[in-house]
């Protein structure tokens, strides 16, 4: 059983929101792992169903957890299912969302640019792990991606090894390192493409190109990967859903 400390005055699905979540930010449960049910976990916590009933749903809404009919709720995976749903955004301008395929160009580590140093806090003298890939939607290049990580937060980062055994590189920081991606935040930008983006896209020197800079945090809100990806918007745009 799990005492709720009485000097925390908020509401009590609140607090036992906030213990689930330590409890997921500590690897207690996998990625993917079936929880306790609802009954179990009032049990645990002393309060009614109603109250984790409550305390899962805000879980449910930041995207840690997912409910299955007839099945139970579980921790939430990084499945190509689930990322694009939530984190592809490209859609072809005539036709649906389709997972792209991604081909790994150049992967190493490098000293970190001030952007890459200030944003995943990365002590001096430390490197960035940078991996550069192209995306390819139904054969076409559409995305010129850089993936920036702190090479001391991911020892042995190897994603172009890795790429084998998982579909996304958020499956594989969990599943490798322990590593959850529980926040994105993307801001995007209008430039005009570059020598080297543009031989990466097949497009001309100066058209039109989409920067979207995404910062994914994982518990407590640390900053772990900070990705550019530049998209050729030609036949192709940025899609999403406000609810």
């Amino acid at each position: 059983m799990v005492v709720i400390e009485t000097p925390d005055r908020r509401p009590v699905h609140l607090q036992i929101h906030d213990l689930l979540k330590g409890r997921l930010a500590s690897g207690e449960w996998a990625a993917g792992a079936l929880l306790p049910t609802e009954l179990v976990l009032a049990r645990d916590y002393s309060v009614s169903v109603g109250t984790v009933r409550k305390a899962l749903e805000g879980l449910v809404n930041e995207g840690l957890i997912v409910r299955r009919r007839g099945k139970g709720t579980f921790v939430q995976s990084h499945s190509p299912k689930s990322a694009i749903d939530q984190y592809f955004r490209i859609v072809p301008n005539h036709g649906t969302k389709v997972f792209p395929h991604d081909i790994i160009i150049a992967e190493d580590q490098f000293l970190p640019t001030e952007e890459e140093r200030e944003i995943l806090a990365i002590p001096k003298g430390k490197k960035v792990h940078r991996t550069y890939r192209k995306r390819l939607i139904e054969g076409i290049p559409v995305i010129a991606d850089i993936l920036a990580v702190r090479s001391d937060r991911f020892p042995g980062y190897d994603w172009s090894r890795w790429s084998a055994v998982f579909e996304t590189p958020y499956e594989y920081y969990d599943r490798k390192f322990g590593v959850r991606i529980v926040d994105v935040v993307e801001r995007l930008h209008a430039m005009s493409a570059d020598q080297p983006r543009s031989e990466i896209l097949g497009s001309a020197v100066g058209d039109p190109i989409l920067l979207i800079n995404r910062i994914a945090a994982t518990f407590d809100d640390e900053p772990v990967e900070l990705r550019k990806s530049y998209c050729n918007t030609s036949q192709y745009h940025y899609s999403t859903r406000i609810i």
